[in-house]
């Protein structure tokens, strides 16, 4: 009955507003409110005073009446995430037969400062993106070797890659150099101008600028102090000495590490490396996407014939997937592959400033080359062993493998050298001290039949899967902002009530917040409402009055029951 009266009451309102009443010149005044800024309809109405056209008042509140009223049609209906100050209650009965759902929530932007091009070997920066975007965050991914020309109009393009994540391309002279140096004043400024241009076409309000490599450092902190984005630098390697990349590299990373808001380390040994910077500080280490691999690891036919393939007896097949660089230990293989010669090493990977011929033309060595990583499951299904034979050296004693993860997937055995980073893991492994060891371990691992074992090491990797690690670096996130307390106090009029939460649900990006509703004792279904959607939105607390205790005292409740550092009364209407 109360959204009946609601509505009668509206329909009368907007007949007066609208010309059905005798004060046409309020009329006016209600429709360019709608759809003129403040300055320009002080400017409009003076005019039409002092001019003395009424019957030019009346033509145009006619013609701007039926604008505004499709105008408050098209915010309501058609675009979930406007705000209308007065929605037409007339739509009450339709938005009440929607069912409750569960509001995509806002989320901050991401915007990732990339390392490698998204086509490129896929690993830890693409999937991390990746879970950002399946969270709701719209992600950008910075292209290195395409780009817009300079003076181009808007200053950026976007190309979708997936649902949330887009390639963006930023206005640049040429391909982005971020290995072997910084970038210069003159590419910091066209970057800049054209993130500007993004945050303007895009509507960024609240973004995570996300740093793989510290060469955009520059960037990363004037967007800070600009925009307030929070900076995110994701430290995933050791960076002296790593190949490839150059001193300014090495030197701009404790700059950036001095300003970014959360540190991100994927190893151990960085974390003590860099416990004495004073900024905050997660363990992210690398991941799998068990489920992927789970469900894909399944025989079928490889798209090579490999050696003692077809025919005789069925030889054992080691196998290695990742790239085969400097840290990839060449002599070793070799080793193993002579002592083994019973044994067909798959070694999967591009090859990067490493000689690798002597080893190709072992009979018992195949080496295919970088596969697709969506094909990496199929031929992990046919292998009996997985190897890590790398080199100890400051830069690997820093690294957690992501293979480590996608081979315990699929229960594999796996041989290793004795990496720092994976001997908490080092009973599910075989870990090998010497070359001589290393042998010696392959032939155990050769020899397992422990399907214990082998569930014992799925289950190591369904507890470290890249949502996880997405969780982990999304709370680290939200720890560093105040959390924020909305207070709504609602009785009756269920309807105002629903596009009020679901809009704030839908628009409040910020990371940590909570909206505590108090109601007064409605009868119209506001409680029932307010339940079910408390049940699928972990940010609504719900406190439910028997009877109506006045706007203060319910006010007073909800701050009681707040856990922010501010608190928001907000009105529903």
């Amino acid at each position: 009955m109360a959204i009946i009266n609601n509505i009668r009451l509206v329909i009368r309102e907007r007949q007066q507003l609208f010309g059905g009443g005798r004060d046409r010149t309020s009329g006016l005044r209600e429709s360019l409110r709608i759809l003129l800024p403040i300055e320009w309809r002080r400017i409009v109405v003076r005019l039409m005073r002092q001019s003395g056209l009424s019957r030019l008042l009346v033509l145009m509140n006619e013609g701007l009446a039926s604008r505004a009223r499709q105008r408050l049609r098209a915010n309501v209906a058609d675009d979930d995430r406007a705000i209308v100050i007065r929605p037409e209650l007339v739509l009450a009965e339709d938005l009440l037969a929607r069912p409750t759902g569960l509001v995509r929530r806002a989320r901050p932007a991401v915007i990732c400062f990339s390392i490698i091009d998204w086509e490129f070997r896929f690993q830890r920066p693409q999937q991390l993106m990746r879970q950002f975007a399946a969270q709701g965050h719209r992600v950008f991914w910075i292209a290195l070797s395409r780009y817009v020309r300079c003076g181009a109009t808007p200053g950026f393009s976007l190309h979708p890659i997936e649902e949330n994540l887009m390639e963006l391309r930023l206005e640049a002279k040429a391909d982005w150099e971020v290995h072997g140096r910084v970038l210069r004043e003159d590419e910091v400024a066209l970057a800049l101008g054209s993130l500007e241009a993004l945050c303007r076409a895009e509507g960024l309000d609240e973004a995570v600028g996300y740093v793989m490599i510290p060469a955009w450092a520059g960037v990363a902190r004037e967007a800070q102090r600009r925009w307030g984005w929070q900076i995110a630098y994701d430290c995933m390697d050791e960076w002296e000495n790593f190949p490839g990349i150059g001193p300014e590299v090495v030197a701009a990373e404790r700059d950036l590490i001095g300003i970014c808001d959360l540190l991100v380390v994927t190893a151990a040994r960085l974390a003590e490396k860099w416990q004495d910077a004073g900024r905050p500080m997660v363990l992210a280490r690398n991941a799998t996407d068990y489920q992927f691999f789970a469900d894909n690891c399944r025989p079928c036919p490889l798209p090579l014939r490999l050696p003692g393939s077809g025919g005789g007896e069925e030889r054992r097949r080691v196998g290695y997937f990742g790239a085969i660089a400097e840290w990839f230990d060449i002599e070793l293989m070799e080793m193993v592959a002579t002592e083994r010669p019973d044994c067909d090493f798959v070694l999967l990977g591009g090859v990067f400033d490493v000689e690798v011929e002597r080893l190709r033309r072992f009979p018992n060595v195949v080496m295919p080359g970088q596969q697709p990583w969506e094909r990496l499951p199929e031929w992990l299904f046919h292998f009996d062993v997985c190897l890590i034979p790398f080199r100890r050296n400051a830069i690997t004693d820093a690294t957690d493998p992501v293979k480590i993860y996608e081979y315990l997937s699929a229960g594999k055995p796996v041989v290793t050298t004795a990496l720092p980073e994976l001997m908490p893991y080092a009973e599910l492994l075989y870990v090998a001290e010497t070359p001589a060891d290393f042998v010696n371990q392959l032939d155990r691992a050769l020899h397992e039949n422990d399907p214990v074992m082998a569930e014992r090491r799925r289950e190591l990797a369904r507890n470290n899967t890249w949502s996880n690690r997405y969780a982990t670096i999304a709370h680290g996130l939200a720890s560093l902002r105040p959390q924020v307390s909305i207070i709504v106090i609602t009785w009756q009029n269920l309807a105002m009530t629903r596009l009020c939460l679901e809009s704030l649900l839908r628009n409040t990006a910020l990371p940590c917040y909570q909206i505590i509703v108090v109601d007064n004792g409605s009868t119209d279904g506001t409680p029932d409402w307010l339940r079910s959607l408390a049940a699928t939105n972990p940010h609504i607390k719900v406190i439910l009055n028997d009877e109506n205790l006045g706007f203060a005292r319910a006010n007073n409740q909800g701050i009681s029951a707040a856990t922010g550092e501010i608190i928001v009364l907000l009105n529903n209407d």
